[in-house]
């Protein structure tokens, strides 16, 4: 089964990339009869007779570990496989990134809660297709397209990366929402 699956997603994602791929496995096991399963992580080398039992081993380890306990005697069930294939993370070089001339100004502000400091505020809103990459804002601000809109709270700035998406990275703050500490 396993096999099927790695090849069926290797395929696919063959089609998008060409780097070595990392793989993990879970299966969705109880004991029969149990109404809730517990994923279990397995190991992606076993192809042999004995995956079954290291298979189960892996089971009774995590209900140990949740319950406390096993339960002999009563059989493993698994109700769903999963395999994932992903590529390595690629490294983004900040340097390469085309930093625009002028700031695109906010369209207009919308009242938004700021968890940090449990009060609704004015923030300002930015049209997402009119952001190049490079843009940045300190939050808390709210950024709109189509059919979604991200918040970017206090606590996060936002950066148009090469590739276009919306890279949010945690920062420091001070008791001024306004005011970056300068340490990201």
């Amino acid at each position: 089964l396993y096999t099927d699956m790695h090849n069926e997603a290797s395929n696919v994602i063959s089609l998008a990339t060409d780097s070595d791929l990392q793989e993990s496995r879970q299966a969705y096991m109880r004991y029969v009869g149990q109404g809730h399963e517990i994923a279990i992580q397995l190991p992606c080398d076993t192809v042999n007779e004995s995956h079954g039992q290291i298979y189960r081993d892996a089971f009774e380890a995590v209900y140990k570990k949740l319950y406390g306990h096993i339960i002999a005697g009563v059989e493993v069930e698994v109700l769903s496989w999963t395999l994932t294939l992903a590529a390595p993370k690629p490294v983004i070089d900040s340097a390469d990134w085309k930093v625009p001339q002028a700031n695109t100004d906010s369209t207009n502000h919308q009242m938004l809660f700021e968890p940090q400091t449990t009060k609704s505020i004015y923030t300002p809103v930015y049209l997402r297709d009119q952001l190049e990459a490079g843009w940045q804002c300190i939050g808390p601000a709210l950024i709109t397209e189509d059919q979604t809109t991200t918040v970017v709270s206090a606590a996060y700035r936002a950066t148009i990366t090469p590739e276009g998406h919306i890279l949010l990275t945690r920062r420091e703050i001070n008791s001024d929402l306004n005011r970056d500490s300068g340490n990201d």
